[in-house]
């Protein structure tokens, strides 16, 4: 097992952009989008915030874990990555994550396939799971602090209606854990 400390799905070993997503690969090139600044087309539309502006998740030089999500200009994209920063929210873990490297024959862990919308998201979003089990789910929406806000335990076979409509517009970490499988986490959007 290896500890996935920001819960992006990807072990610490292996993170390029600790505390940012490292599962968003736009391209497919192998490169995760948020340690490469390729323009406005080449981001997630959920990482815009503003007219020519993007979310960069900055990490303070010498207090790199007090890290907070950032709307900036497209002028300066390339100055924060060079001092440590990364392209797209932060991403928060309350807890950590152990991400299995699998049993004495290697087994890897299987993704959690789900679809999240509409996102950005009014007074709600939809979350199916594309799984025939009937192992329990559960999904947990999760502000930019690190605090969960709201969880529901449903089965894999049902879509789950999530009303969002008392929080505050935002970005929020949605975390789908089920036994047996990796984790998946994705960024909505609330925008009212």
């Amino acid at each position: 097992n290896q500890l996935d400390s920001d819960c992006d799905g990807v072990g610490n070993v292996c993170d390029v952009c600790p505390g940012g997503n490292d599962k968003v690969d736009s391209n497919h090139d192998g490169i995760p989008d948020c340690s490469v600044w390729n323009g406005l087309s080449g981001i997630p539309a959920a990482w815009k915030c503003g007219n020519n502006k993007v979310q960069i998740c900055h990490r303070p030089p010498g207090n790199p874990n007090n890290r907070q999500t950032l709307c900036v200009s497209i002028n300066a994209v390339s100055a924060h990555l060079a001092h440590g920063d990364f392209i797209g929210p932060c991403v928060y873990c309350p807890t950590g994550n152990l991400i299995s490297s699998g049993s004495t024959n290697n087994k890897i862990l299987q993704a959690i396939d789900a679809t999240i919308y509409p996102n950005p998201a009014y007074n709600y979003f939809d979350v199916i799971i594309d799984d025939n089990s009937e192992e329990v789910v559960t999904i947990t929406v999760i502000n930019i602090l690190g605090h969960r806000l709201k969880e529901v335990k449903t089965t894999a076979k049902q879509s789950v209606h999530i009303e969002v409509g008392d929080l505050p517009n935002g970005i929020y970490s949605v975390r789908i854990m089920q036994k047996g499988k990796r984790d998946f986490i994705k960024e909505v959007v609330i925008q009212k």
